[in-house]
């Protein structure tokens, strides 16, 4: 398969879907922490598999410290989603959310799990019902990729079973607040080819 598989229009396009899908994440992230969410400009692109290391070390650039979730989504659309927490930003979550219990590792990473399923399933659901999918997305539970450690440290040695994927990137900052969580997915080759299709729908009543 060709890495220029997706013309210029297909990334605008996708891009323009992916605004509307991070508002409805960004929106229900507000209404959890009771907090107004920024969002970056969407990022997409079709990646090779020893880009992978360079594309997460662009993104978190000089963090240091970071706790990463990982979950799975399968069906019309396949692949992988990312959850990447500054670690300040982690120690606030047990204060926004309203939680009077003493703060616990424990009850951070289930804050943890629970928002990034949140997340990812508040976007990808969106994107998919977006493109018109009739079939609905499945999710694996979200665990824990990294914790408290150097991104380096795992994502350094980390191998991916793709050759090539579509890349989504999008950034959820709290105002005001430390929070920032970088959602990263990641589509392989097979989901490439329903995307394309899917999205030449569009372009052709546009």
């Amino acid at each position: 398969m060709s890495i220029d598989i997706f013309t210029d229009d297909h990334h605008e396009v996708l891009r323009e879907i992916i605004n509307i899908a991070m508002g409805q994440a960004g929106a229900a992230l507000a209404e959890l922490l009771d907090s107004f969410v920024k969002l970056s400009v969407p990022q997409t692109a079709i990646v090779e598999s020893n880009q992978f290391y360079g594309i997460i070390a662009d993104i978190l650039g000089d963090e240091q410290e970071i706790t990463a979730v990982r979950q799975a989504f399968y069906n019309h659309l396949s692949g992988e989603a990312i959850a990447i927490y500054s670690q300040e930003g982690c120690r606030e979550l047990h204060d926004l959310m309203g939680y009077e219990e003493e703060h616990s590792e424990h009850l951070e990473r289930e804050l943890l799990l629970d928002m990034t399923n949140i997340l990812i399933g508040a976007c990808l659901n969106s994107i998919s019902e977006q493109l018109g999918g009739e079939i609905e997305l499945h999710y694996s539970a979200p665990s824990i990729l990294c914790e408290r450690t150097s991104f380096t440290v795992y994502f350094g040695q980390r191998e991916v079973s793709w050759k090539y994927a579509l890349f989504l990137k999008v950034a959820f900052r709290l105002e005001e607040k430390s929070f920032l969580s970088h959602v990263l997915v990641f589509m392989p080759e097979e989901s490439i080819e329903r995307m394309r299709h899917d999205l030449d729908k569009w372009i052709e009543v546009l």
